[in-house]
């Protein structure tokens, strides 16, 4: 019988696979319509597929308050608040101060999990999540130009990364009453949904939705939905399988699938360098040093 920390190893490696594909096939989308356009797109299209799943598999013990609660803020933290400050920081601060930032997300996720959860991760697995950090943030970063940006409001990065940070840490504790990755997921996407609706106002002009009704744009984010879908379930049952210091820094590996997405779909608009090669090797070692035992 396979053991709980392999499956959590399988799941989230899956998962980080799905949302590189993911990567690569929004990129594309850009030529549709901006990517909270596909974010809403996806939703509307796999969320009443995720609810009509959910609602056949319900079971009457699941009718637990403190999980409900715990996925709801785990919906809030991570797909919705964390996201909301993501498009603040790029529009702020811009790409190449950003993303590698937000690649330090499984660090904070670890200390968390540190705090809250009890969990001790051994030497190997703090070490390759810095190994994962450090590749991610190289395969993230991007010449500034010479464009200057306001150090002042560089904390919208940190409140990202450390509300993705708790919706991981909220996801294991949630599943403690409701242990099912489906339902979670679902709960979480719906709070998400509702959150980004309310948050849209305060979202700069260039991130909000447009070109909805582009019928390619439906087509084709709402394939990316299923796709998005699919890659958060699996996430919800790697967390239901194994800890968070070893679940968060392997989806965070996502880079990576979609370096590789972007050598066979993307030629025309992605360009392979040496650089890119050495930081995926340094991220994909750190995952080796953090699964290898597992599997």
């Amino acid at each position: 019988m396979l053991s709980a920390n392999f499956l959590a190893v399988f799941f989230a490696m899956s998962t980080s696979v799905l949302f590189g594909l993911l990567s690569g096939l929004v990129r594309r989308g850009g030529l549709y319509a901006n990517s909270m356009s596909g974010i809403f797109i996806g939703l509307f299209v796999s969320l009443p597929i995720m609810c009509i799943v959910s609602y056949a598999i319900w079971k009457e013990e699941w009718w637990n308050l403190n999980g409900i609660v715990l996925f709801c803020l785990a919906g809030l933290a991570g797909p919705a608040f964390s996201r909301v400050f993501l498009f603040l920081s790029i529009n702020n601060l811009g790409v190449s101060v950003t993303m590698p930032l937000v690649a330090t997300t499984p660090l904070f996720s670890s200390v968390l999990a540190y705090i809250f959860l009890s969990e001790r991760p051994g030497p190997l697995i703090w070490f390759g999540t810095f190994m994962i950090v450090i590749g991610s943030a190289l395969l993230s970063y991007r010449k500034t130009n010479g464009q200057n940006w306001e150090r002042k409001k560089i904390w919208m990065v940190f409140v990202s990364t450390i509300g993705a940070g708790f919706s991981f840490v909220l996801r294991k504790s949630a599943f403690s009453y409701i242990p099912d990755p489906i339902v979670g997921a679902t709960i979480s996407c719906i709070t998400g949904l509702f959150v980004l609706c309310t948050l849209l106002p305060v979202l700069p002009k260039n991130s909000r939705p447009d070109n909805m009704k582009n019928k390619k744009a439906w087509v084709f984010y709402g394939s990316c939905g299923l796709i998005n879908a699919a890659g958060f379930t699996l996430n919800f049952a790697a967390m239901s399988h194994g800890d968070v210091s070893i679940v968060a820094p392997l989806t965070c590996t996502a880079p990576v699938f979609a370096i590789l997405c972007s050598y066979f779909l993307l030629k025309d608009l992605e360009k392979i360098t040496l650089s890119i090669c050495n930081a995926t090797a340094i991220t994909v070692t750190g995952a080796i040093l953090i699964s290898w035992k597992f599997l």
